[in-house]
């Protein structure tokens, strides 16, 4: 009983932070309704609350997390357009693991597009090759590896070699 009543207090004070507009308020609410932290789960409300820092210019998880909610229709209408704009946004900038979400945005919002699902996984790993750190990068290509063999084989000989191109001239040019 006492940590429903804690989680009771920590929802009204982060209520009342978010309605003063502070960014990690609203993110704590989003997490805790679209993760069932304490509460029971809400798509419908997390997505409110994400949808409140994306439209901030709140970079990163926010963004990412919303276009996948519009990908699948949780807590959201499943909006292709929608889950694909907001991904992007998140995925330009963001951290490469963002890259790999993007590509499962891709392959199974519909209809899907698997060259660009291949275009984001690929670039993924190209990104991910570039990591110092071992144990992160090695879990991350695996994953991706996976992504890259899924999408392949909804694609061409030409269309996997002419997006590779297009994620080395791209890698050039934006990640030196």
């Amino acid at each position: 009983m006492k940590q429903k009543l804690d989680m009771q207090t920590s929802l009204t004070w982060y209520r009342r932070a978010a309605s003063q507009g502070d960014r990690s308020s609203i993110y704590q609410l989003a997490e805790i309704y679209d993760n069932g932290r304490g509460v029971p789960e809400d798509k419908v409300e997390a997505a409110g609350w994400y949808l409140q820092l994306a439209t901030k210019n709140e970079p990163g998880h926010a963004r990412m997390r919303l276009a996948e909610m519009y990908a699948k229709g949780e807590g959201l209408p499943q909006d292709t357009e929608a889950a694909r704009a907001w991904g992007l946004k998140a995925a330009i900038n963001g951290p490469a693991p963002y890259l790999p979400r993007m590509a499962v945005i891709f392959a199974e919002a519909p209809p899907p597009d698997y060259t660009e699902a291949y275009y984001w996984a690929f670039l993924a790993q190209e990104r991910f090759l570039r990591w110092r750190t071992a144990l992160s990068r090695d879990q991350y290509l695996a994953e991706i590896e996976k992504q890259l063999s899924e999408y392949s084989a909804h694609l061409t000989e030409e269309q996997v070699t002419g997006t590779q191109v297009r994620v080395k001239a791209d890698l050039a040019r934006f990640f030196r």
